[in-house]
């Protein structure tokens, strides 16, 4: 037998027919992806949408942030230097004071602390 034999031979022979395609079970899956690739998407494009209201929204606070945190940073030197000028004051004061000879005001000041507070206070101890 030749190979026209043959193909004529198939010709004649009853074809098999292809498998029909059911509409409901073939569309479903591929319109339950293509809906949930779009809900999908959808919820992203939210999601981007807040973060940019969110970084918005930051930026403008960030001036406010930072002259909050400079003035923040500014009072604490200026108590660190308060503090340092009131040490110097009391150091001074403690040097000068017990270097000094004494005179009436400074006499007055240092015996009102060893004077009784009421004249009565000595006899009645006694």
């Amino acid at each position: 037998m030749s190979t026209s034999e043959l193909l004529e031979t198939l010709k004649g022979l009853p074809q098999i027919p292809q498998p029909a395609r059911l509409r409901a079970s073939s569309e479903a899956p591929v319109y339950e992806r293509v809906k949930s690739a779009l809900h999908e998407q959808y919820e992203l494009e939210q999601k981007l949408k807040e973060v940019e209201e969110t970084i918005e929204k930051r930026q403008s606070i960030y001036p406010v942030y930072e002259r909050v945190k400079s003035a923040l940073h500014e009072r604490c030197e200026l108590e660190q230097k308060l503090k340092d000028i009131e040490e110097a004051i009391v150091e001074r004061q403690s040097i000068y004071m017990n270097s000094r000879p004494t005179s009436r005001a400074t006499m007055g000041s240092r015996q009102s602390m060893n004077r009784p507070s009421s004249i009565y206070s000595e006899s009645q101890g006694k």
